[in-house]
């Protein structure tokens, strides 16, 4: 299962070269199903090689200037901050096991991993609303307001997850701020960069890490990502949309069956 690893990583480092996002979408089953990795270690590992490949992906669009600097900074400051509560405080007060009447019993990994699934579900829908309203609609108001009650709940959905929170940052700054969506994937890059990093960053003094298996996927991550960012102008912003929106419904689909359907987290 570790050569599936290796290739399961450089695929997602393409994916975050052409789409600029999708990660952790990626990265955390591969780390759970395939390497049997317990999910919470899992989004740590996570955080800290979509953080690290995001960089390389975010600096392809830096150069282009392709991003909107003062969006990131409104959407990743209050990110961070709830990305560091909830690593340090939320996660540790959540119980080993919940249990809802005498049929429901769910653990606390496994819930991880179904919350993983919904979140990727509902980000397929924004996206899919995004896709018809700019259909409908050709004005251009930007809500700049908005940007730091939706970097709250990017954060709060990092540090539950470990994911980098694109799938949810496109979608927001597409569908809110009308932003154009190549601004939007630059900018989530740089904010997946940054609250990565941060989430990583404060699970250091609590979990041990294999710095050597680390090193090892974000160099084929690195790879990926430098492939995917060379062909990611040949495809058209609108089909960019769709494919990622289609992408994240189906992980998330089989995350859920993956987690419910066969009783791994009910039961």
């Amino acid at each position: 299962m570790e050569i599936v690893a290796f290739i399961g990583i450089l695929f997602m480092g393409i994916v975050i070269g052409l789409l600029g996002s999708g990660g952790s979408i990626i990265t955390l089953p591969l780390l759970v199903y395939a390497l049997d990795m317990p999910p919470l270690l899992a989004t740590t590992y996570s955080l800290i090689i979509v953080g690290l490949t995001s960089s390389f992906g975010a600096f392809t669009y830096i150069r282009k200037k392709e991003y909107d600097l003062k969006i990131a900074l409104l959407f990743v400051i209050p990110s961070i901050i709830i990305v560091l509560i909830t690593r340090n405080y939320l996660i540790p007060m959540l119980p080993n096991s919940i249990d809802w009447g005498t049929h429901i019993h769910i653990e606390k990994n496994n819930l991880i991993m179904l919350l993983f699934g919904v979140f990727m579900v509902a980000a397929f829908y924004s996206m899919i609303t995004s896709s018809i309203q700019n259909k409908n609609s050709s004005i251009a108001e930007k809500k700049l307001g908005f940007i730091p009650f939706e970097g709250a709940l990017v954060g709060f959905i990092t540090g539950i997850t470990g994911a980098g929170g694109g799938f949810l940052i496109i979608p927001s700054l597409v569908v809110v701020n009308k932003t154009p969506i190549k601004t939007a994937v630059g900018t989530s890059l740089i904010i997946i960069t940054i609250n990565s990093l941060v989430g990583f960053a404060s699970d250091l003094n609590s979990i041990h890490v294999d710095w050597i298996q680390i090193v090892s996927y974000s160099f084929f991550s690195i790879i990926g990502v430098t492939i995917g960012s060379r062909f990611n102008h040949l495809i058209e912003a609108q089909k960019l949309k769709i494919i990622f929106s289609w992408f994240i419904l189906l992980m998330g689909i089989a995350i859920i069956y993956k987690e419910v359907i066969t009783h791994q987290a009910i039961h």
